[in-house]
């Protein structure tokens, strides 16, 4: 049977690639084939090469609004956290339907991933008990619905890393458990057949860890053991899949006491691979990390009205920082253009009043938020759909 009926199914596909992410649940629910087509993975990749993917980045952000206190037993002035995506070639906002059974907000400090066009949650704290989460929650951008996933097994942790290879498998490493022991431990889940697999354990306890993807490995950033907490190591190490064994990256990856949170990779438009990180009220990127032959250099200086970085993102050469002038005010973005990570930026200059301001070897453009969408953002991930 033909995708689209007096049309030859290349043509077809040439239409099909061309629907808006938003059209996608619709749009599988018209026939069989269809279903088929834009669900196989190849669907994605085509869209890719035509230069016809979509950008959207998608933020665990607190509501507007008073601070929720019924029911919280441990943190009474906690805030309620949703998930809302943003697209920011349009520059629009929406807030994603809730998980399954989370009707007081999603799981506090959870970890998002992208997996192809699925978004995984992965854990967290209960924003009622308090309690560490081992859930995981799968929401199909293909078919606009949730799926609840497999438990993480084992110990009950929070501040975990947690990164995907963007295909279908995520991986988890370290954090810490009930008893702020610091852990060395790792698994793997596969989105598509709701397993998690046991991985070897690190060779350090890296607690408050950064996860992130990097050159087809896994990369596990900084932390702390147990009996030094919050004092951030420079170390990391990084997962083979082809050998299923970690190994020492780079050593000093980070600086001294410098906390991975805000770390990120990045592909550029030539293939290279890049590290990016606020710190100091700079942005730096790493270009060749972490083989060793080059370190940090900065790309940019901060615009003052993101001093106090929450995430950052990247796409397509850019890069895309969300914070606030101080802590506890509203959130902003800025997004820096014509960034070349192997080129070295200068400090350029602030202002918190420009829409535009200089800074390294690019632009930083401010991102205008729409209302309702300034809440604190404290994780995140990217989609290529």
């Amino acid at each position: 049977m033909e995708l689209i009926p007096g049309l030859p199914d290349d043509v077809a596909r040439e239409c099909l690639i061309r629907l808006s992410h938003t059209s996608f649940p619709a749009a599988s629910t018209t026939c069989k084939q269809w279903k088929e087509e834009i669900e196989a993975p190849e669907f994605r990749l085509w869209r890719m090469s035509h230069a016809l993917s979509q950008v959207l980045l998608v933020v665990a952000q607190a509501r507007p609004g008073p601070v929720r206190s019924p029911g919280c037993l441990k943190l009474p002035l906690a805030p309620s956290y949703r998930l809302a995506a943003f697209e920011p070639v349009s520059g629009r906002w929406w807030e994603l339907p809730p998980p399954p059974g989370c009707p007081d907000g999603i799981p506090m400090f959870c970890q998002l991933v992208a997996a192809g066009t699925d978004l995984v949650l992965v854990g967290g704290i209960d924003p009622v008990t308090w309690e560490a989460s081992g859930s995981v929650y799968v929401y199909s951008f293909v078919r606009g619905e949730w799926r609840s996933g497999a438990d993480m097994p084992g110990t009950r942790r929070s501040f975990f890393a947690c990164a995907s290879d963007g295909q279908g498998l995520v991986f988890v490493a370290g954090g810490h458990d009930g008893d702020k022991n610091a852990l060395r431990s790792a698994m793997a889940y596969d989105v598509v057949a709701d397993q998690w697999m046991p991985m070897p354990d690190m060779a350090e306890e890296r607690d408050e860890c950064k996860g992130v993807f990097s050159k087809g490995r896994f990369l596990v950033l900084g932390g702390y053991p147990t009996d030094t907490q919050g004092r951030f190591v420079r170390s990391a190490e990084e997962f083979d899949r082809a050998t299923w064994q970690w190994r020492p990256a780079t050593e000093d990856v980070l600086g001294s006491g410098t906390s991975p949170r805000t770390c990120t990779s990045s592909t550029g438009k030539d293939g290279d691979e890049a590290l990016y990180m606020c710190k100091d009220g700079e942005l730096l990127v790493g270009s060749k990390c972490p083989d060793g032959t080059t370190g940090w250099r900065v790309a940019g200086r901060l615009p003052s009205e993101v001093g106090c970085p929450a995430h950052v993102a990247t796409w397509q050469g850019k890069v895309m920082v969300i914070g606030s002038a101080r802590f506890g005010e509203p959130h902003v973005g800025y997004v820096l253009e014509a960034i070349n990570p192997n080129e070295g930026g200068d400090e350029g200059n602030s202002s918190s009043n420009e829409d535009r301001v200089g800074g390294g070897n690019g632009t930083w453009v401010r991102v205008e938020f729409e209302e309702g969408f300034s809440g604190h953002v404290q994780a995140g991930c990217l989609f290529d759909i």
